[in-house]
């Protein structure tokens, strides 16, 4: 060991799988023992996203916790709201899409999974404080909460950890500190000399909290989480060029109350950049993806396509652009984010068919329509398993370097897996998603792109196929 009194850091940090494209950007394959594939990857212990006003940064980030707590038990949330407009309803509309959660009741009675609380009634710098005191206590949890993540450790063992919880600040911008807040009420008059200090010294404070965010979150079981807002940046010298913080960043945009430091100590930073309805045409202004009637009446607003940059991206590539399809009444919609990828922002890739009528190629013998994959992608489990994938491998072509044996198209990989005696029925009734070792008992079987690769590649065999047909065959008897 070149330095004896030194730490040596962990193989690898494990991030939260959350789909909806936001995996493979930031993601690396670890092989198992057995040969298979697990994706570290989605939400780390520190993550933002920026935006102007009512363009979903809340719904977005909300769902992203709430895939957490559907996938990972044991995780919790805890939701400041600076903004005092959250209510339990938008929590209750939105776990209907989640089979564990949808079991769950939330309200100000129930708050053991998740637990909002709003400015009013404590400040944030208070909060903050709040969450170091917990963040300590649980730096004392003993080995016995401790989890098995599939990830390799030292020796060779899997790695362990106690199931984090989640702190998130909506919003940030917002967010106020009772020293500062205090000053300004009580002792300043609007616009007076002395309250421009004190907003520095706002400043000041968030500063710190968000420079102690990474730190709090490794040893104290924890992560933090935040939403911000934008506005335009004023330009004193007219022809003075202005270069953006990020590379990838909006130019003339800059966010508003957010300390300077919360673009670089990010695992995750996303700006959106404007969101607007997802319309059919120029033409036809009806919903391009429509579900209910509403959705093909003329200047439908439900569905919504926000235009996002991954600006920071401390585990892969930044500046990958990515359009999230949001519902005003059901929140962000991952799988058909991942369909609107694939069929319009890749050229149809993986989707054969003209455009009235097409298919997935992972999934050919479901017919789809522009007006019906919606509610196609909410019943029909297998389709959403054909999109991710189609999309996952889609995504990697365009931003990883892959060697020649895994370059394969998706109609390719589908006879490719026939050949080797696969059954795409059992393939499809899979999940990609990874989580903790003592709670995957009852769950799908866990399938990665990787691993169909490796298949086509001739370097893996399924460990699990030949069981699950076994039981198949034997449940039929």
């Amino acid at each position: 060991m070149l330095l004896e009194t030194a730490p040596v850091a962990p193989t690898s940090r494990p991030q939260y799988n959350l789909g909806c494209l936001t995996d493979i950007p930031c993601g690396e394959f670890y092989q198992m023992p057995d040969g298979t594939y697990v994706l570290d990857a989605g939400m780390g212990v520190t993550n933002t996203i920026i935006g102007p006003q009512n363009s979903f940064k809340t719904a977005i980030l909300m769902m992203f916790h709430m895939t957490i707590l559907e996938r990972y038990l044991g995780t919790g949330l805890l939701f400041f709201d600076s903004e005092e407009s959250f209510k339990y309803s938008r929590l209750n509309r939105a776990k209907k899409r989640f089979a564990r959660l949808s079991k769950e009741i939330f309200d100000e009675d129930h708050t053991d999974l998740i637990q909002v609380t709003h400015q009013y009634q404590m400040m944030g710098d208070d909060y903050f404080e709040a969450t170091k005191r917990l963040a300590k206590e649980r730096q004392k949890l003993r080995d016995n909460k401790k989890k098995t993540m599939p990830f390799p450790g030292k020796n060779g063992e899997f790695i362990k950890e106690v199931p984090r919880l989640f702190v998130f600040f909506d919003s940030m911008s917002e967010t106020k500190t009772k020293s500062v807040e205090d000053s300004v009420v009580d002792k300043n008059n609007v616009g007076q000399g002395s309250s421009q200090t004190v907003y520095m010294k706002d400043g000041n404070a968030k500063t710190q909290m968000v420079r102690q965010m990474g730190y709090l979150a490794s040893v104290g079981h924890m992560a933090y989480s935040m939403t911000g807002h934008v506005g335009k940046t004023i330009q004193i010298e007219k022809y003075e060029p202005v270069a953006p913080a990020l590379s990838y960043s909006k130019r003339g945009i800059s966010p508003k109350g957010l300390p300077g430091k919360t673009e670089y100590l990010n695992n995750n930073y996303w700006e959106i950049f404007d969101a607007k309805p997802l319309v059919n045409s120029s033409s036809d202004k009806s919903a391009k993806y429509p579900k209910y009637d509403a959705d093909r009446d003329k200047d439908t607003v439900d569905l919504m396509v926000v235009s996002t940059v991954q600006t920071r991206n401390k585990n892969g590539v930044s500046g990958f652009r990515y359009e999230f399809i949001v519902s005003q009444s059901e929140g962000l919609l991952p799988s058909l984010t991942e369909f609107h990828y694939v069929k319009a922002l890749r050229g149809n890739y993986g989707v054969g068919g003209n455009d009235q009528n097409f298919f997935m190629e992972l999934y050919p013998h479901q017919n789809l329509k522009r007006t019906t994959i919606r509610q196609l992608l909410d019943d029909d489990p297998k389709l959403c398993q054909a999109v991710k994938l189609t999309a996952d491998l889609a995504q990697i072509q365009q931003l990883w370097r892959m060697e020649e044996r895994y370059v394969v198209t998706p109609a390719e990989l589908y006879q490719s897996m026939i050949d080797k005696g696969y059954d795409w029925d059992i393939l499809l009734d899979t999940r990609e998603w990874w989580t903790y070792m003592e709670d995957e008992k009852d769950l799908l079987p866990r399938m990665t792109i990787m691993d169909l690769l490796a298949v086509h590649a001739g370097e893996l065999k399924l460990p699990w196929y030949d069981k699950e047909v076994k039981r198949r065959q034997k449940a039929a008897a």
